[in-house]
């Protein structure tokens, strides 16, 4: 959202923002405060807020837009029936077609699969807003190793110490490694109890990713957005999907039933992700995208021995990654920034 603000912002009349936070189980209540400092941001409503604003009654007398983002669309579909807005929908969803006024795809799978009349490719707005200026954030050392844990709290209590024990044996192999840990800026040290016992080696870092991206020789995470961020820079990375732990990941959707199962639930549970985990040719979305491991993929009872060799495998290796102008457009954000603002003049006027 941001780097689209920005470009947002050097529109010639550009619009004033209001971000409806919806709720969301993976929220950590610290989103408003985030938003609240971005460029044109005027309001932001909490999740209990959206919720209230969305069940009042009223048409808006004055032009406005809705472009969602991401989140549950069932809300931003509520914000078009209180408000009266377009609603524009960024990203891969398909339903609630008939009440959607703009489809803007992401990929161009998603362009090509969707039967919709009102859609347009615009490309990964991550993509086009990753910056390339030079950055001296990483600690001293080399090689240089990022490990991204996610932005999910729920995986850092199993996840955090097999990374502390990865570290050592990277700290054994290479004496003058450097090794960064970062978070999303919404968290701090005292967020995370698991830092109580990082080891010394290890320096933890708070809204850095993108610069520590840019300086890190290999990337360690686990299936998530940074998956996509790393291939768009050329970095080497692997992407780990521990069998252990599978009970504590997050379902969504109608599965949520199978957390309130007492003892068994955690059991099924634990063999549906795994299942799923186990079938999918790919875990990593770039991977899924370009159908070839563009980042390393491992998955299964893992060891930090399997981790190691695979990160002394990916070392001596240059990363071959390709992303297709026509099909990944470097510029979706500047893109997007400019039809909101025709659509804004011509509502202003």
């Amino acid at each position: 959202m941001y780097p689209l603000l920005c470009d947002l912002s050097r529109q010639p009349s550009p619009p004033r923002v209001w971000v409806y936070v919806p709720p969301c189980q993976f929220s950590t209540g610290r989103e408003e405060e985030v938003v609240k400092n971005y460029p044109l941001v005027d309001k932001v409503f909490s999740p209990r807020e959206t919720v209230s604003f969305c069940l009042r009654k009223g048409k808006f007398s004055s032009p406005g837009l809705i472009l969602y983002l991401g989140g549950d669309l069932f809300y931003a579909v509520l914000l078009k029936r209180r408000t009266g807005f377009p609603l524009w929908v960024y990203c891969g969803y398909s339903k609630w077609l008939n009440k959607i006024d703009l489809y803007l795809a992401r990929f161009w799978g998603d362009f090509e699969k969707l039967d919709f009349d009102r859609k347009i490719f615009l490309g990964d707005l991550l993509f086009s807003s990753i910056s390339t200026l030079p950055s001296s954030v990483f600690p001293p050392g080399s090689p240089r190793f990022l490990f991204l844990p996610g932005s999910k709290k729920v995986f850092y209590p199993y996840l955090l110490p097999f990374f502390f024990q990865v570290g050592k044996e990277l700290k054994r192999v290479y004496p003058e490694v450097s090794l960064a840990l970062s978070f999303p800026d919404h968290y701090n040290f005292n967020d995370i109890p698991e830092l109580k016992t990082i080891p010394p080696f290890f320096s933890p870092f708070f809204g850095k990713t993108s610069s520590l991206m840019a300086e890190a020789d290999l990337i360690v995470t686990i299936p998530g957005s940074n998956n996509l961020e790393i291939a768009y820079r050329g970095k080497r990375g692997i992407v780990i999907l521990p069998f252990w732990g599978l009970e504590k990941i997050p379902l969504e959707g109608p599965m949520l039933l199978l957390e309130k199962i007492p003892f068994w639930g955690k059991i099924i549970k634990r063999n549906v992700v795994k299942k799923m985990a186990g079938t999918r040719k790919w875990i990593s979305l770039p991977n899924e995208l370009l159908d070839k491991e563009v980042v390393k993929e491992l998955r299964g009872n893992l060891s930090v021995s399997e981790v190691l060799e695979a990160i002394q495998e990916m070392l001596n290796k240059e990363p071959e990654i390709y992303f297709p102008e026509e099909r990944f457009p470097r510029n979706a954000s500047p893109r997007l920034a400019e039809m909101i603002g025709e659509w804004w003049d011509g509502k202003a006027k």
